[in-house]
């Protein structure tokens, strides 16, 4: 999923910084905090899962712009999402179109 995402989200002319996993996308964030107005998280991640990857992300900056990209979803999950600090969500497989509007809407949120 991360190439895939990374190419639609390039291809808009964002700038990407890519993590193949939930410890290397915590890392990358401390590393480049100020570089970075969103991330996105899927719920399954290898060494550190989408949730607790958001939840070490909401403790070191309260403020960060979280969008959850996932296929594996239980009733309630959005909510509890949200309540956990994500802004957005999309339901693989989505269109590009539809991961692109969520994105702006998210960055653009004061």
């Amino acid at each position: 999923m991360v190439d895939i995402v990374s190419r639609q989200v390039v291809g808009a002319n964002y700038r990407v910084i890519k993590a193949y996993n939930g410890k290397e996308a915590l890392n990358l964030y401390e590393q480049h905090r100020e570089q970075i107005s969103l991330v996105i998280l899927d719920l399954l991640m290898p060494e550190m899962d989408g949730r607790r990857c958001l939840d070490a992300l909401q403790y070191i900056a309260p403020n960060v712009k979280v969008l959850v990209a996932t296929g594996h979803t239980t009733p309630g999950m959005v909510g509890e999402l949200e309540q956990a600090g994500a802004k957005g969500f999309v339901s693989k497989p989505f269109e590009t179109s539809q991961l692109l509007e969520e994105i702006r809407k998210i960055i653009d949120e004061k």
